[in-house]
């Protein structure tokens, strides 16, 4: 996923496991707690990733935010990874799985129609890889909108814990340093993830 990925082992990034860990406990995630702190490139400067033992920052700003900075991104990304993802995860089985259900029937059906004998594998492999193909096509967009509305909700909840002036103020802080130093645009394959000017309106928006 990552071009490169370094652990970091400077106090700072002491400092920013402590904090992750102090955040675990007092959301009450019962998982186990980071352990490890790593840097990785092509990641957004805004975008901080707390999953499976880790913190997962963004290489270019290494250096650049003080671990007081980087507590509400971290504590954005515990909430959503740990909390808000895994309540959407089974609100939308549902809505994922019947129409997947659905797609499979038709398939089933669509193939006997045009191979009663059921000879032709290959029409049927053909017929499965298409719907599949057009499904993925067809929800895109409605994936990328669950997803940045589900960041942003972890956004607004992690305003309860570090305070809402924080938030902004790292948010801000980052978009400042990203115009300041000129940093690469955001890659598209962080389209699920709302962009760095859209995190700061909406939390405006919710004063």
């Amino acid at each position: 996923m990552f071009v490169q990925k370094t652990e970091l082992r400077s106090p700072d990034a002491q400092k920013i496991l402590e904090d992750a860990r102090s955040l675990f406990r007092q959301l009450g995630i019962q998982k186990p707690e980071p352990e490890i702190v790593s840097s990785a490139d092509g990641i957004p400067p805004d975008f901080v990733i707390v999953l499976y033992g880790e913190i997962i920052l963004p290489a270019q700003m290494i250096g650049k935010l003080t671990p007081e900075e980087w507590r509400p991104l971290v504590a954005s990304s515990i909430i959503f990874n740990y909390t808000i993802l895994r309540g959407q995860n089974m609100g939308a089985l549902p809505r994922i799985f019947l129409p997947l259900a659905g797609v499979v029937v038709l398939i089933l059906v669509l193939a006997r129609v045009l191979d009663p004998a059921g000879s032709n594998s290959f029409l049927e492999t053909a017929l499965v890889g298409s719907m599949i193909t057009g499904m993925v096509i067809v929800m895109m967009p409605y994936l990328n909108r669950y997803s940045q509305g589900g960041r942003l909700k972890a956004d607004r909840e992690a305003t309860r814990i570090v305070g809402r002036e924080s938030m902004l103020q790292s948010l801000t802080r980052v978009r400042d340093l990203k115009e300041e130093w000129n940093l690469p645009r955001r890659s598209r394959r962080y389209r699920f993830a709302p962009s760095l000017n859209r995190r700061i309106a909406y939390l405006q928006r919710e004063s």
